[in-house]
Formats: C-alpha cells, structure tokens, sequence
C-alpha cells in the first residue's frame, strides 16, 4: 500500500466522516445499544447488509475506474497528458485538436494515417475525430446507472443524503491528493452535490494504485468503524475494548472484502441488495431529534 491510498483512507482526513454514526447515535437514543455487547451485535448486522452493499459498489466503481489503462486516470482539461480537446475547446482557446494521436504499441497504426484501421466500430466515437469525447465522458453512463443503483438501494432518504454528504467531503479530499484528475466529467450524470459515498472510494482507491478488493475492504471496515467510534464518544466506552471488537470482526471485514471484489465484474443491477429496514428507521428517527450530535 502506498503513501496516497493511506492519506486518502486515514480516519483522520478532513473527509467529513467524523460527523456521521453510522445510525449509531439514534440506535443508542432508542436504547438498541447501551453497551459493547450491543454494539458488536450492531457491527455484525451492518456488515451482513449495508457493508455487503457499500463493499460491492465500491469494488465495482475501483474497477470501473480502472479496467482500462487509458481510463485509469483521466487528467483535468489543460493537465499534462490531457487528452486532446474537443472542438469547443479548441474554438475557444486556439488549441489545435486535428494532430493524429499515435497508439503505444510499437509499429501500431496511426489514426490520421489515410486506410489505418480504427478501434472503433462504424458509428462508434472516434478519438482521431475533432469533436470525439474523452473516455471519461463515455463513461459518465455506467457512473450514473451505478450512482442510480445504490440509490435503489437505500430506501431511507436520510440514508441518502448522508451518503452524498460524505461523497461530497471525500470528493474533496480526493481532489486535493489528485489535482490533476478529471473529477467533474466522470460523475456529470450522477446525483448531486455529489455521487454516493461507495462509488467515490472505489473511484479514489484506483486512482491510488489500489484494487477492487482493497476498496470494498475500507467500505466493510469504515461500516463498522463509524459506528464504533461514535458509540465510545456517546456512551463513554473502553476505546481499546471497542478496537479488540473491531479485531474480532476483521474475518468478516475481510470476508465482505473478497465477496465484493468477485462480484464487482457484474452489471450494477446484479450488485448485492442486502436490506437492513431498522436501519433505515433508525436514519429517518434520526432527523426527528431535536438535539444531535452527529448529522446522521
């Protein structure tokens, strides 16, 4: 693991994770939780529902990110190694979008090269054309039919709202460890302010040189650290008993992890649908009390 993906996945990051419990704040109002017993039976039901969904869908976004070289990180427009700009661009700037772009492969054809062959199929977009979209546009569907999905996924409005709250403060961070990237283009399609926390992650945990595997593990882990981090600020518990439960879960984090990573080749729609409807209650309840610690 390097430098990046630890900054990008430390708790500490100004990512906005802190102010959310993971529905552990109103499970302890409602009394479902008043002791570490409670708590590691709450962990162990998020991770058999909302992790196996948060895991999947992050694995499938790192994936997505990252199945093909040249997609793996798509520079900001005017980045070094952008790809050449489109028609719009190019009348409003003077840059020139008409030089053929050569591929990699030794001795391979030139798109400008009069009969080369192209990749492309007839109709298909053409990036030796002037006006062909970047590969982050053509991608810009399967962002917003996977942002659609888990959306599906979580019934609870409150649940939804806190996961593009979150995605919006990893957004963030995720620009600040990659100014470079094109982080607007991708995701036009998808919800706003911003995509669903599941898919930033994956997306963030590619462009740090992670795997499919690693993301759905930190969306596993952060299911159960969340909660157990604000159930030592709410109910004053041990924070080395809370860490040993934590240990004790790592099988299942890691279990989540694999499950996720094998399935994240699957089309969105086949993605894990695990329903957990007390926590969806307990977000909704949530909103209702009138003194708050945490946003969610």
């Amino acid at each position: 693991m390097n430098t990046l993906l630890l900054l990008l996945l430390d708790s500490r990051a100004p990512a906005g994770t802190h102010h959310h419990s993971g529905q552990m704040e109103a499970a302890i109002g409602a009394g479902l939780v008043t002791g570490l017993a409670d708590l590691e039976d709450f962990c162990r039901a998020r991770l058999r529902t909302s992790a196996r969904v948060a895991a999947a869908f992050a694995a499938a976004s790192c994936r997505l990110q990252s199945h093909d070289p040249e997609r793996a990180a798509v520079p900001a427009p005017g980045a070094p190694g952008a790809p050449r700009p489109d028609a719009a661009w190019r009348d409003a700037t003077g840059g020139d979008a008409t030089q053929p772009a050569a591929r990699s492969e030794p001795d391979a054809p030139r798109w400008a090269e009069p009969d080369a062959p192209r990749w492309a199929e007839p109709d298909a977009p053409r990036w030796a054309e002037p006006d062909a979209p970047r590969w982050a546009e053509l991608d810009a569907p399967r962002w917003a039919e996977l942002d659609a999905e888990f959306d599906a996924r979580t019934p609870s409005e409150a649940m939804r709202g806190a996961s593009r709250q979150l995605g919006s403060g990893l957004l963030r961070l995720l620009r600040s460890l990659r100014p470079g990237d094109d982080l607007v283009t991708p995701w036009a399609w998808c919800g706003k302010p911003a995509p669903h926390h599941p898919l930033v992650l994956g997306a963030g945990v590619s462009l740090a040189g992670g795997t499919p595997e690693l993301a759905g593990r930190a969306a596993a882990l952060a299911a159960c650290a969340g909660p157990a981090s604000a159930a030592v600020r709410l109910l004053g518990l041990d924070p080395f008993a809370v860490q040993a439960m934590l240990a004790r879960l790592a099988p299942g984090i890691d279990d989540c992890a694999r499950n996720a990573a094998a399935c994240a080749a699957t089309s969105p729609a086949a993605l894990p649908a695990d329903g957990a409807p007390a926590l969806d209650l307990l977000a909704d309840f949530h909103l209702t009390a009138e003194v708050r610690l945490f946003a969610s």
